[in-house]
Protein backbone atom coordinates (compact mmCIF):
# COMPACT_ATOMS: atom_id res chain seq x y z
CA UNK A 1 0.00 0.00 0.00
CA UNK A 2 2.82 2.39 0.79
CA UNK A 3 4.35 1.77 -2.66
CA UNK A 4 1.06 2.66 -4.32
CA UNK A 5 0.78 5.82 -2.20
CA UNK A 6 4.34 6.87 -3.08
CA UNK A 7 3.71 6.32 -6.81
CA UNK A 8 0.49 8.33 -6.58
CA UNK A 9 2.16 11.26 -4.80
CA UNK A 10 5.36 11.44 -6.93
CA UNK A 11 3.94 13.53 -9.83
CA UNK A 12 2.84 16.21 -7.38
CA UNK A 13 6.27 16.70 -5.79
CA UNK A 14 9.19 18.70 -7.09
CA UNK A 15 12.25 16.77 -8.24
CA UNK A 16 14.28 17.71 -5.17
CA UNK A 17 11.51 16.53 -2.83
CA UNK A 18 11.15 12.94 -4.11
CA UNK A 19 9.81 10.52 -1.54
CA UNK A 20 10.39 6.81 -1.05
CA UNK A 21 7.77 4.42 0.27
CA UNK A 22 9.91 3.91 3.38
CA UNK A 23 9.98 7.66 4.10
CA UNK A 24 6.27 8.07 3.40
CA UNK A 25 5.07 5.30 5.70
CA UNK A 26 7.85 3.77 7.81
CA UNK A 27 7.17 0.46 9.52
CA UNK A 28 8.78 -0.48 12.86
CA UNK A 29 10.52 -3.48 11.32
CA UNK A 30 12.20 -1.35 8.63
CA UNK A 31 14.74 -0.13 11.19
CA UNK A 32 15.53 -3.59 12.52
CA UNK A 33 15.88 -5.04 9.01
CA UNK A 34 18.29 -2.26 8.00
CA UNK A 35 20.33 -2.79 11.15
CA UNK A 36 20.54 -6.55 10.49
CA UNK A 37 21.83 -5.86 6.97
CA UNK A 38 24.52 -3.53 8.34
CA UNK A 39 25.57 -6.05 10.99
CA UNK A 40 25.78 -8.91 8.50
CA UNK A 41 29.32 -10.19 7.88
CA UNK A 42 30.84 -9.11 4.58
CA UNK A 43 31.70 -11.90 2.18
CA UNK A 44 34.83 -11.90 0.08
CA UNK A 45 34.62 -12.39 -3.69
CA UNK A 46 35.86 -15.98 -3.31
CA UNK A 47 33.19 -16.71 -0.67
CA UNK A 48 30.52 -15.23 -2.94
CA UNK A 49 31.67 -17.40 -5.86
CA UNK A 50 31.70 -20.51 -3.66
CA UNK A 51 28.19 -19.75 -2.42
CA UNK A 52 26.97 -19.21 -5.97
CA UNK A 53 28.54 -22.47 -7.08
CA UNK A 54 26.85 -24.28 -4.19
CA UNK A 55 23.47 -22.84 -5.19
CA UNK A 56 24.01 -23.77 -8.83
CA UNK A 57 24.96 -27.32 -7.84
CA UNK A 58 21.90 -27.58 -5.62
CA UNK A 59 19.63 -26.47 -8.46
CA UNK A 60 21.31 -28.84 -10.92
CA UNK A 61 22.41 -26.26 -13.46
CA UNK A 62 25.70 -24.98 -14.89
CA UNK A 63 27.33 -21.60 -14.50
CA UNK A 64 27.62 -19.53 -17.64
Amino acid sequence: MRILAAITIQPHLSKKHRITPEKLLPFPWDKTAAKKRQDAPKMTAAEQRARMQELVNRLGDDLI
